[in-house]
């Protein structure tokens, strides 16, 4: 009986696993689809950006608690503040890997600063030892 319930539970766990799996791979898709939409409007639209937008806190840009909590700890406030650096270098702050770094690359680009993501790819800046020219 015991045999049965234990089967059960692990099956049912599995099945969960794959679950998740799948909304994550789908949740991916999306990110993506959204950042294709967001370079094409950029792309025909070509305006400046935004004052507001700038002033924005970077809590907004919708960040991992780990990248959050890493920028601010740095002092970066304010998406100003990321949009001002010169490269992606400005960005190697303790416990702030390759995953904070794209997140925050995603991130801008998906807010609309397309031509400041094309910027820090085009640097093919290393950071932590590891190039981004593979971003393109």
């Amino acid at each position: 009986m015991e045999s049965n319930t234990l089967e059960q539970i692990e099956r049912e766990r599995d099945d969960y696993s794959k679950t998740v799996i799948e909304q994550a791979a789908v949740i991916e898709e999306l990110r993506r689809r959204v950042d294709e939409f967001t370079d094409r409007l950029v792309a025909q639209a070509k305006l400046p950006v935004p004052e507001d937008l700038l002033e924005m806190d970077i809590f907004g840009m919708g960040l991992s608690s780990r990248s959050y909590n890493c920028l601010c700890r740095a002092g970066y406030k304010k998406i100003r503040d990321i949009y001002d650096i010169p490269t992606i270098k400005e960005l190697h702050i303790r416990s702030f890997g390759e995953k904070s770094i794209l997140e925050v690359l995603s991130a801008m680009r998906r807010l609309g600063f397309s031509e400041w993501y094309d910027k820090m790819i085009n640097n093919r800046c290393a950071v932590n030892g590891k190039a981004y020219k593979h971003l393109k």
